[in-house]
């Protein structure tokens, strides 16, 4: 199911959402899906994992079983390594696992930039898109994170024009995606990129209304620490602000 909505995911990131031991287990039954016409696996190069993507084949199977055919994505061709769709899959299986360990934690959606941009039509060139949407109930409290992941080499113009847009719709008091309390959260790949992000935030006035942290290697949310934009970008060691949960654990 995850795979359908994920479209694209690596190896590594399926051995950790379908709990196998080792990657050996996983190649079997991977094996076994492709052979049954299931599963695509795409090998790129002999250093970057591979990437497994769901066949229509397979697409048909899983709307059988019950995932609606808007939510399914059949990634037809795969040519290049995509770092950003890796990330929203690190994102997305993080999501997938804290549910998983914690009773408290429900996913009402987790949804990746071309689902928000299918969603909202020819809209999406004047829509602020982030590059996932995690909506989770945590002990039945809502928490809503649009959530933009850094690669380390995005222009501070791109930023600076998704938090423009953020400070309007929060001032108008507008959901965002049918949600009515969000908070946009940056998760930056190195403490030095944090603080840079966080300055290009704060220059676009959103500096207490974005949330600011650094990426581990898993995206575990639930483990990261936060603080808001205003509060790293005069830092001369931003992660040293960090300091807040945004997932908290049920009191």
């Amino acid at each position: 199911m995850q795979l359908a909505r994920a479209r694209t995911l690596t190896s590594p990131q399926l051995v950790r959402l379908m709990n196998f031991n080792t990657p050996s287990a996983l190649h079997r039954r991977v094996r076994a899906l492709h052979a049954l016409g299931l599963l695509r696996v795409h090998v790129l190069a002999v250093e970057w994992p591979n990437i497994v993507t769901l066949t229509p084949k397979g697409a048909d199977m899983v709307e059988e079983e019950g995932l609606a055919r808007e939510e399914i994505h059949v990634a037809r061709r795969v040519v290049r390594r995509d770092l950003h769709a890796e990330m929203i899959g690190d994102l997305r299986v993080s999501v997938v696992l804290m549910a998983r360990r914690r009773a408290d934690v429900e996913v009402e959606a987790c949804l990746a930039d071309f689902d928000l941009a299918r969603a909202v039509g020819r809209a999406a060139k004047n829509a602020y898109i982030p590059d996932a949407l995690v909506a989770l109930r945590i002990a039945g409290e809502p928490l809503v994170l649009a959530c933009e992941l850094d690669r380390g080499f995005e222009p501070g113009g791109v930023i600076r024009r998704k938090v423009e847009a953020t400070v309007g719709l929060a001032r108008a008091s507008a959901p965002l995606y049918g949600f009515a309390r969000w908070r946009p959260v940056l998760l930056a790949s190195s403490e030095r990129r944090l603080g840079t992000l966080a300055r290009h935030v704060v220059a676009a006035g959103g500096g207490e209304l974005w949330a600011c942290g650094l990426l581990d290697a898993r995206h575990e949310l639930d483990a990261a620490r936060f603080a808001l934009a205003a509060e790293v970008a005069d830092a001369d060691a931003p992660s040293a602000r960090l300091v807040r949960r945004l997932v908290l654990e049920a009191s």
